[in-house]
Parts: C-alpha cells; sequence; structure tokens
C-alpha cells in the first residue's frame, strides 16, 4: 500500500512539473513602450496636474493572459520638487486626441474620465536627481486592453498639488513590463 501511493504521489510530482513547464514555455516578457504623454495643467493652481499616457496595442496581447504588468515612470530632472503626495494610476476611459485635451474639459475629477475601480497606489523614490514611480497595473492594463478604445490609455493622479511637478513630467520616459501568456497553452507534438 505504501507503494501505491508513493507511485501515485511521484505520478503526479511528474504531471504536475510537465504542466508547469508547457505553461512556464509558453509565457512571455514584453516592454510596451509609452507612446504620446500629455501633461494637463490645473491654470489656476499650477501644482495640480495629470499626466495621460497613451498605450500602444501589441497584437500578441489582444487575446492574451496578462500575469504581471509594471509601470515604471522615470523623472530625470524632479530634484527641486520636494516630496509627492500619494499618485494613483487609473485605466483612462476617454479618448482624447492628440494635442487637444485641455484642463477645463473635465480632466481634474474621474468622472467619466476615468475608472477608479482600477486602479493603482503609485511607489514614489528619489532616484538620484530625478523620481521613479513604480507600481503594479496588472489590474488597470487587463481593463485597459479590454475597452473598445483604439489606443487605450493611463492617467496619473496626484492627490494634491505638487509645485514643480508639471514642469517635470513632460521629459519623463515611461514604459510597461509585461509578463503574459497565451490565452490558450502552446501544445507541443506527442510523437
Amino acid at each position: 500500500m505504501t507503494m501505491r501511493i508513493g507511485t501515485a504521489a511521484r505520478t503526479a510530482a511528474v504531471l504536475a512539473l510537465v504542466l508547469l513547464g508547457v505553461w512556464a514555455a509558453s509565457a512571455a516578457d514584453l516592454e510596451l513602450q509609452v507612446g504620446e504623454r500629455v501633461v494637463l495643467s490645473n491654470p489656476e493652481d499650477a501644482g495640480e496636474c495629470r499626466l495621460l499616457l497613451a498605450l500602444d496595442r501589441p497584437p500578441q496581447l489582444e487575446r492574451a493572459v496578462i500575469l504581471l504588468a509594471t509601470l515604471r515612470v522615470e523623472l530625470p530632472h524632479a530634484a527641486r520638487i520636494g516630496e509627492l503626495p500619494p499618485v494613483e494610476v487609473f485605466f483612462c476611459e476617454r479618448e482624447w486626441p492628440e494635442g487637444l485635451v485641455s484642463w477645463d474639459e473635465g480632466w481634474e475629477s474621474g468622472d467619466g474620465v476615468w475608472d477608479e475601480s482600477w486602479g493603482a497606489l503609485v511607489d514614489v523614490q528619489r532616484a538620484g536627481d530625478g523620481l521613479l514611480l513604480t507600481a503594479d497595473v496588472t489590474g488597470v492594463l487587463r481593463a485597459a486592453l479590454r475597452a473598445s478604445a483604439e489606443e487605450p490609455a493611463l492617467i496619473l493622479v496626484p492627490w494634491s498639488s505638487v509645485p514643480g511637478l508639471p514642469a517635470a513630467l513632460p521629459e519623463c520616459s515611461a514604459s510597461i513590463e509585461v509578463e503574459w501568456m497565451p490565452a490558450e497553452p502552446v501544445r507541443r507534438n506527442q510523437h
């Protein structure tokens, strides 16, 4: 009897390793570069702003399972910016034509602009003279890719006004590291 349990356990372990190997072999990494970046500033408060980030829609992610997505925003020249308040990132529900957005078009609040149910808190760290903002945006990216917008977007929203931040944002670089796999695992021929 002990022999049967041991054999069954070994068989289950081997099967689990094979399935894990098939799953791992079908997983991939991708770096999504952010396209257009638009800084929206409140004309009545120079430190209150939003950062819109347009995302490419890579064909390989159309029917993919997003395992993990990490947003990385680097602000190289942010030494004059004091401590940042909490910052959140959301899926932007509203499309915005290139270069044709302004603060007074409703971008100050989330009402109809971003979906607060798909948000993430951004981690802010000093990096030399700059700032590094990172966030786990797995749920946000999943929502953005499910949306019908041709060019899905994210919006970064500081909780309060930050003097100097709007001036530093145009120089930022942004990308999203995505771990993904096809919706159906890769099947290998068993000949």
